[in-house]
């Protein structure tokens, strides 16, 4: 039987990268996972003569040539950056409903300006689901800048990142109804 230095179980998108990431460290790796293809939320099926994708469609913090974000140099060191050519979207997303088609543009301000425009009425609960949005995305920054090791007890990491330790345990209809009344906002 053959011994590895590590078994990662699962092949979606964090195992495909923490066994990229150990096998680029000199590591010998096992990557095991239960479905036919890797990639988890990744992937796609065919439905013909249609195809689907299972959820992943954009890659968020990857940045404008020139502007890149966090995500764009982790794929660097996985030397994956200059395999693949990334297309800019138009819009971070468009929302589409009855009486609804909302296209909300990158940045903070702009994608809050966007959505007030479409719901004025919801314009304290979006403000405040902005700033808690915004801030879980700070801790998460801040936590991925700690060096390895600085987080592994989890109650100094709970005290640390109060809103990153509410978002894990809260679903997010939870925070959205508690903010908005319209049921389309």
């Amino acid at each position: 039987m053959k011994s590895y230095d590590a078994i990662v179980i699962g092949a979606g998108l964090g195992g495909l990268a923490a066994a990229a990431r150990l096998a680029r460290a000199g590591l010998s790796v096992r990557l095991l996972e239960r479905q036919v293809q890797p990639g988890g939320y990744a992937t796609t099926f065919f439905r013909d003569p249609f195809e689907f994708e299972v959820s992943l469609h954009e890659l968020s913090d990857l940045g404008a040539p020139g502007h890149r974000g966090g995500l764009y140099p982790k794929l660097e060191a996985l030397g994956l950056a200059e395999r693949v050519e990334f297309l800019q979207v138009p819009h971070f997303y468009r929302s589409l409903a009855p009486g609804l088609d909302l296209r909300v543009p990158f940045g903070r301000e702009a994608s809050l300006e966007a959505l007030l425009a479409a719901f004025p009425a919801e314009r304290r609960g979006l403000a405040r689901l902005w700033d808690h949005f915004f801030a879980i995305a700070e801790e998460i920054r801040r936590l991925g800048e700690e060096s390895e090791g600085a987080a592994d007890h989890v109650l100094r990491t709970v005290l640390r990142y109060p809103r990153l330790a509410h978002a894990a345990t809260v679903p997010l209809a939870t925070v959205l109804d508690r903010e908005l009344r319209d049921p389309l906002a």
